[in-house]
C-alpha cells in the first residue's frame, strides 16, 4: 500500500534523492524503491484521469460504431441527397462539438474524444460516398485519404488519441498499396516511374507526428510512428518482393533505433522510448539469428543456382544489427556507461 504525501513533498524527496545517489549514498535500485513506496496527488489524479479518458473513448468508439450501425440498417430506404445529409451533418456535427468543448467549456478531454468520432465519420463518409456513386477507385487511396484528412486535427489536438487512428490508417495503406498492384509500377502524376508499387508518400504523412511529438515532448505519440516507420519499410519490402528479407530488415532497423536512443542527448523522453522499442524488438532478432533453419537458409542463398543479391542483403544487414549492438556494448564499457537505459527524471 503506497503512503500519500502531497506532491511538494514528493518532488524534496525526490531531490533529495538523486542528490544522494549521486554522491553515491545510495544506488538507483534503492532511489526507485524509495519513490515506489509512496503516492503523491499529483499521480493519484493523472491515474484517475487517465483511466476516465480511456473509458469515455472506449464509449466513444462503440457509440459511433452503435450509430453507424443503425444508418447502415436503414441505408438502402434512403436517397442519395439524405444519406450524403446524414455523412456530412454528422461530420459537421461531431466538429462543431469539438470546436465548443474545447474553446467555450475548456473541456480538453471531450474535446479530443468528439475530434475522434468526427474523424470516424469522415473516414466513413469516404467510403459511403463512394458507394453512393459507385465510384471505382483504387481502394487502397480510401486509407491514404483518410489519414491525410485526419492529421491536421491530430496536430491540433492535444493527446496522442487522434494520432494513434493515423498511425492505424496509415499503416493499413501501407500494405494495401503493396498487396493491391503486386507487379504493377508506381505512377506519380500519371508518370510511370518504373518503382513497384508501393506507399511511397507515408514518409510525409509521418512527418507532421514526429515534429508534433517532439514539440510536445510525447513519448506515446513517438512510439506510434517509429513503429509506423518500420511496418512501412516493411511493406516495401513486400512491394520489392523482398520478404524473404524482412527479419534482417527489421532487426537492422530495430538495432538502429536502439543506438539512437542511447546516443541522443535532447529530449530525453523520447530519446528512453526510442532506445527501449529498439532494445525490446532487437533481442528476439538476434535469438531467431541463432537459430540453425534460419542460418541454413541464408547460406543456401550463397549457392549458384540462387540469387547471391539476397545473400548479400541478408549478410549486410545482419553485419549492420551485430556491429549496433556491438557499438552499444563497446559505449556502456569503455565509457563505463550502465547498457540499462534508466528513464529520465519526472
Amino acid at each position: 500500500m503506497k503512503r500519500p504525501i502531497s506532491q511538494n513533498m514528493m518532488d524534496w524527496l525526490k531531490g533529495e534523492l538523486h542528490l544522494w545517489k549521486s554522491e553515491g549514498t545510495i544506488s538507483e535500485t534503492q532511489l526507485e524503491s524509495i519513490i515506489s513506496q509512496y503516492d503523491s496527488q499529483a499521480d493519484a489524479e493523472q491515474k484517475k484521469s487517465t483511466a476516465f479518458y480511456t473509458l469515455i473513448s472506449a464509449a466513444s468508439i462503440l457509440a459511433g460504431a452503435a450509430l453507424l450501425l443503425l444508418i447502415g440498417y436503414n441505408w438502402e430506404a434512403l436517397n442519395y441527397i439524405a444519406k450524403l445529409g446524414i455523412i456530412f451533418g454528422i461530420t459537421i456535427t461531431f466538429q462543431g462539438l469539438t470546436m465548443v468543448s474545447r474553446f467555450r467549456w475548456k473541456n480538453t478531454m471531450l474535446s479530443e474524444v468528439f475530434s475522434l468520432l468526427s474523424c470516424i465519420s469522415y473516414g466513413s463518409g469516404i467510403w459511403l460516398i463512394a458507394q453512393i456513386f459507385n465510384l471505382n477507385a483504387h481502394y487502397p487511396d480510401g486509407f491514404f485519404w483518410w489519414a491525410l484528412g485526419s492529421i491536421p486535427l491530430a496536430f491540433l489536438g492535444q493527446s496522442s488519441l487522434l494520432w494513434f487512428l493515423v498511425i492505424v490508417l496509415e499503416i493499413i495503406w501501407a500494405f494495401t498499396e503493396a498487396d493491391a498492384n503486386f507487379g504493377s509500377t508506381w505512377l506519380l502524376f500519371g508518370r510511370d516511374t518504373r518503382l513497384p508499387s508501393a506507399a511511397y508518400l507515408m514518409p510525409l504523412l509521418l512527418f507532421p507526428g514526429f515534429i508534433w511529438a517532439y514539440l510536445k515532448d510525447c513519448p506515446k505519440t513517438m512510439a506510434l510512428h517509429l513503429i509506423g516507420f518500420a511496418c512501412w519499410c516493411l511493406s516495401l519490402w513486400i512491394a520489392w518482393n523482398f520478404q524473404s528479407l524482412a527479419l534482417p530488415l527489421l532487426g537492422s532497423i530495430f538495432a538502429l533505433y536502439w543506438l539512437a536512443g542511447m546516443a541522443i542527448g535532447i529530449k530525453e523522453k523520447l530519446a528512453f522510448v526510442c532506445s527501449q522499442i529498439g532494445l525490446i524488438a532487437t533481442w528476439p532478432m538476434l535469438c531467431i539469428f541463432s537459430f540453425y533453419d534460419f542460418q541454413k537458409e541464408i547460406t543456401e542463398r550463397i549457392k549458384p543456382e540462387h540469387n547471391h543479391g539476397y545473400a548479400v542483403i541478408d549478410g549486410a544487414l545482419i553485419f549492420l544489427v551485430g556491429i549496433t549492438v556491438l557499438l552499444i556494448y563497446s559505449r556502456s564499457t569503455f565509457l563505463k556507461i550502465p547498457l540499462k537505459y534508466v528513464s529520465p527524471k519526472e
